[in-house]
């Protein structure tokens, strides 16, 4: 049996972090529905806070909420531009 698990759990001093990553040469990264509500599920029992990390071709990482992904009818997806827009940086993510 498969247990979900997000790519990176992290902790420090109460703040709890369940991130799945994603890195592309595209302009748009797609995630499989279930990914997404896996990640959820995995994050509201483990008392933790859901991110999709994506990296586009010669961007920094961004930290997007997954209810900042849209919902494409069979996937969820993000562009370079709302990742930009929506996501934080890993500097912000760390401020709080």
């Amino acid at each position: 049996m498969k247990y979900p698990a997000p790519d990176i759990i992290a902790n420090k001093q109460g703040i709890n972090l369940a991130i799945e990553c994603k890195s592309t040469k595209e302009n748009n990264q797609y995630l499989e529905k279930r990914e997404v509500k896996e990640l959820v599920e995995y994050a509201r029992r483990a008392g933790a806070r859901p991110l999709i990390a994506v990296r586009f071709n010669s961007m920094h990482w961004r930290f997007v909420n997954p209810e900042d992904l849209n919902d494409t009818g069979n996937n969820y997806a993000i562009n370079r531009e709302h990742a930009e827009l929506k996501g934080l940086l890993f500097e912000e993510l760390i401020k709080g």
